[in-house]
């Protein structure tokens, strides 16, 4: 295995954490929050997608930016937008996946809203990884990982 290679899988495996971690605080934040069991289904799918989005549009967008600034020949603009085409059907499988658990849950979500008996949730990351969570959205530690 070359270096560049080794690099490379170094690289999927960070945004892999990133994008497990993401799925992770949609879990806890919602769990915080007292979504029932019932709904576990739903969580599960709308988490994974949810974090595979995420993780996608910035694979779309490191390619994209390869593309514009780092190929100067025909066959890495061919690679460049090979991979674009890969990251746009990986989003488009998850936008089709997410729709139905996605609007159960805003369903549920706006009965909670609306019932004057459901208990304030806790603030935002008050139980959630916070700390991991501000530093995959913050975007300079984002560019210190690649």
């Amino acid at each position: 295995m070359n270096q560049n290679t080794a690099m490379e899988i170094e690289a999927d495996l960070n945004q892999a954490r990133r994008t497990a971690v993401m799925a992770h605080n949609v879990v806890i934040r919602l769990r915080e929050l007292g979504l029932p069991e019932a709904l576990d289904a739903e969580l599960a799918s709308v988490s994974t997608d949810l974090g595979d989005l995420w993780g996608a549009q910035k694979e779309f967008t490191d390619h994209l930016h390869d593309m514009l600034k780092t190929s100067h020949d025909w066959d890495s603009i061919g690679d460049s937008l090979v991979d674009m085409r890969a990251s746009i059907d990986h989003i488009a499988w998850h936008l089709q996946s997410i729709r139905e658990p996605l609007t159960k849950l805003a369903e549920y979500a706006y009965s909670q809203a609306h019932d004057p008996a459901a208990d304030s949730p806790p603030p935002p990351g008050e139980n959630c990884c916070a700390v991991e969570l501000d530093a995959i959205l913050d975007p300079a530690s984002t560019e210190m990982t690649r």
